[in-house]
């Protein structure tokens, strides 16, 4: 989700996460992309002191408001994201998606992700516009009746994309000292080229 930065700025990934992930995609020469976040607005809780007092700041106008810290979104805002998250994605229609850090990667593909699956393409499924007739559960028919009333059950007609699930860019940042072959820069910049593959390929 957007942090404090991304508040003030108004757009997605400007911290230093943003500019190793700009970084990166311009290193690669990939000139279409999209960036996003599985939860719009910010999430954050109270600072406080080390005795427990609320941390304060005081604005240029002499206004003292709390001090508050970034946060991981919680489940109930993910949840309450999910369908503007979708839509999102239905209405830009990419050719392939990166899940930058276990979360959005799990949010997109609808199941836990494990990082050690980075780079590995996967499918993903994506409410569509459009719904399609449902067979009943408890018979299979394509229509039922409830108190009196026929209705004929409909669930959204699911649209497949590509998705390959990468690191975090923050987390990048946390290991950049390290320089081996397999490290979490050359894995996040190796994902990424794959999904530039991918997309050249249609």
């Amino acid at each position: 989700g957007p942090g404090w930065m991304e508040e003030k700025e108004g757009r997605h990934f400007v911290g230093k996460a943003g500019e190793l992930l700009r970084i990166v995609v311009k290193s690669l020469n990939i000139q279409d992309y999209y960036f996003t976040t599985t939860v719009m607005c910010r999430s954050c809780t109270q600072s406080f002191e080390d005795d427990g007092t609320p941390k304060t700041r005081k604005l240029n106008g002499g206004r003292v408001v709390p001090e508050l810290r970034d946060s991981p979104p919680s489940a109930a805002q993910i949840e309450a994201c999910l369908p503007r998250l979708h839509e999102e994605i239905y209405l830009v229609d990419p050719i392939v998606i990166v899940g930058v850090g276990a979360v959005a990667a799990s949010v997109v593909a609808g199941h836990k992700v494990n990082l050690d699956q980075h780079g590995e393409p996967m499918t993903i499924e994506v409410p569509g516009r459009n719904l399609q007739p449902k067979l009943t559960a408890k018979k299979g028919l394509w229509g039922r009746k409830v108190n009196g009333v026929f209705s004929l059950p409909v669930q959204p007609n699911m649209v497949k994309y590509t998705m390959i699930p990468s690191m975090h860019p923050a987390y990048v940042l946390r290991k950049i000292s390290d320089k081996s072959r397999e490290s979490p820069m050359s894995n996040f910049i190796e994902d990424i080229r794959k999904a530039a593959r991918i997309y050249e390929k249609h």
